[in-house]
């Protein structure tokens, strides 16, 4: 797998997935200044400091969830779909990998025993959050 992958339906971006083994030398923001979650590795050398900081309250309107999904430990495959809900691919995580979700559905084949950090814009309206749909997310693959 590359380091980065960027899956892309029709010019949508549908997921970025970030290898386990993704290190870059120098901050590297990974998703684009505009979208509503904001990824980034940021590096520092050793004995550099970050000056106390607080961020100021902002307005922000976002429409959507976006998730990012850190794999901690296990394997799983991530199944994507298009914002038609027309399946896109499956993509194999492991242990350390990182998807961020930015368009479309999805859903996940627990491949192995695992745990998963779930990282989205809150707050969390359970009744009203997600609308399901009907894919046998086991039979898909490419034709």
């Amino acid at each position: 797998m590359p380091q980065i992958e960027y899956i892309v339906s029709e010019k949508t971006p549908i997921a970025i997935i970030i290898g386990a083994g993704y290190a870059p030398a120098e901050t590297t923001f990974i998703t684009e200044p505009t979208a509503t979650q904001q990824l980034g590795y940021i590096v520092y050398p050793k004995g550099h400091t970050i000056t106390p900081h607080q961020h100021k309250p902002q307005l922000r309107q976002i429409v959507g969830t976006t998730e990012v999904i850190l794999v901690k430990h296990g394997a799983v495959e991530a199944v994507l779909f298009d914002n038609q809900r027309k399946f896109i691919a499956k993509k194999l995580l492991n242990s350390g990998d990182i998807i961020i979700l930015l368009n479309g559905g999805h859903g996940f084949e627990i491949l192995e025993d695992a745990v998963l950090v779930e990282i989205k814009q809150g707050p969390y309206m359970p009744n009203d959050d997600k609308e399901y749909f009907d894919h046998d997310i086991s039979k898909c693959s490419y034709h």
